[in-house]
């Protein structure tokens, strides 16, 4: 911090605050895409609904807590998810859902690990 005196002269008083430590950006990290393709609806009695997305966040591009839950890791991460949905009655959908994921792994000299597949199936109710 600098002061200057009366007489003009600037003065340098050192700051009491501890110096913060910076960490180095990585010049590829921040970049999420997400894009999906839906065909069908489902809405009534017999309806088909088929669902593709693919996730690709990197790190530190997203807020992991506001992000997709059940993808594998909230960021750093390549994840592709089908869906199939399918309307038993107007109140009642069986859904079945696959997740293929794994993290990213620039700049690292270990190969990158294999896919986690996961296949939720869920029964939902409205009403």
């Amino acid at each position: 911090m600098w002061i200057t005196s009366r007489h003009r002269r600037r003065i340098h008083l050192p700051s009491r605050t501890p110096k913060r430590q910076t960490f180095p950006a990585i010049p590829i990290s921040g970049r999420g895409y997400w894009g999906e393709f839906q065909v069908g609806r489902g809405q009534k009695k017999g309806d088909w609904q088929f669902d593709y997305t693919r996730i690709f966040i990197e790190r530190e591009a997203v807020l992991s807590n506001f992000d997709y839950s059940d993808i594998r890791q909230g960021s750093n991460v390549t994840e592709h998810r089908a869906m199939v949905i399918y309307q038993v009655h107007p109140n009642v959908q069986l859904s079945w859902t696959g997740l293929f994921g794994r993290p990213l792994n620039f700049d690292s000299t270990k190969p990158p690990e294999d896919f986690l597949k996961r296949l939720p199936f869920d029964v939902i109710d409205t009403f």
